[in-house]
């Protein structure tokens, strides 16, 4: 334990529902900062001076394409001479409907650039509305898989909501995770990735959750991990420890790592694995309230639900857009 440096930002396990809490507060407050800048323009030249009048509308022509975010394509969509500057409330109840689209989540849209570009808009409502920009554009628009996985959409959405703050605990991609062991544990490498394991029939931490980034249907990329070895640098190390006696325990933009002493077998170290990568992402312990591996995944394999919620984190994040 002694080889455990804590940090500023780091947050001692206490109680239920700990948080990378002064960082979370860092990103909060960079944009209360922002939000409170005066108008650079407004004293320019030291006198006052007639503003501009607004341009004059111009019609443009808007292609939109509708996905279900790990399931695919479901419909596309063209309006055209749409006037600039105007707003326009897309519905995800409408699509679906309009679309015959019945696999989706009709509570919550999100609207990106053209192949998972950059976030226009996410709202947890049926309804989102788009300000019509003054040339044409392409539009994707995500809808989100309704297999059971709502409950931690909702969890997730009011966690961002409390804190005031809609992005994870990353404004970067792709996110580079080194190798490194901490207190002295060591364990077996290849529950990370790199090869299927023959305990889950399935592939480790990284290469898991890599894989739900990048669905075989999309032209695009949500996110990626690029796993780097002993030595080098990152945004995160990876690896074992004791994790304050716990199971496994992250600190973010610092390191993941899995406790070998309490999650003996591989299945469970994949998928203590995976809920510690999850949770430096997202600043919070124990999404819902349990251990993070509970709703994700089956004997360290991640589920649908766990792929759905998982991507979900990328889709509505503002600082995500498509890694090639």
């Amino acid at each position: 334990m002694s080889s455990v440096k804590m940090r500023v930002g780091d947050f001692v396990p206490r109680g239920p529902n700990r948080r990378d809490f002064l960082r979370s507060i860092g990103k909060a407050g960079a944009g209360i900062a922002l939000a409170s800048l005066p108008l650079l323009d407004s004293c320019k030249g030291g006198g006052s001076t007639t503003p501009e009048p607004p341009p004059s509308p111009v019609p443009v022509n808007l292609q939109f394409k509708i996905y279900n975010h790990t399931q695919g394509l479901r419909g596309s969509f063209s309006k055209s001479g749409v006037q600039s500057g105007t707003a326009l409330s897309l519905g995800a109840s409408t699509l679906a409907a309009e679309h015959g689209i019945a696999d989706v989540d009709t509570t919550r849209i999100a609207i990106r650039g053209e192949n998972f570009g950059s976030l226009g808009v996410y709202k947890r409502a049926d309804f989102a509305t788009l300000i019509v920009p003054r040339i044409d554009t392409n539009y994707d628009i995500f809808l989100f898989n309704d297999a059971g996985a709502g409950y931690l959409y909702d969890w997730q959405d009011d966690l961002s909501a409390r804190w005031n703050n809609w992005g994870m605990m990353y404004n970067r991609y792709p996110l580079g995770f080194y190798r490194k062991d901490l207190d002295g544990q060591t364990g077996e490498e290849r529950i990370w990735g790199g090869e299927i394991l023959p305990e889950t029939g399935s592939y480790g931490v990284f290469d898991q959750l890599n894989n739900a980034l990048k669905p075989d249907w999309a032209p695009f990329r949500y996110g990626f991990f690029d796993q780097r070895p002993t030595g080098t640098a990152g945004d995160s190390s990876y690896g074992f420890g004791l994790g304050y006696g716990r199971e496994y325990w992250k600190s973010s933009h610092d390191f993941v790592v899995v406790n070998p002493n309490l999650l003996t077998t591989v299945p469970q170290q994949v998928a203590g694995g995976m809920a510690a990568v999850i949770e430096s992402l997202i600043g919070w312990e124990d999404v819902t309230g349990v251990r993070t591996y509970v709703p994700i995944q089956t004997n360290g394999v991640l589920h649908q639900i766990g792929k759905d919620y998982f991507a979900f984190l990328f889709v509505r994040d503002p600082f995500t857009k498509n890694i090639a």
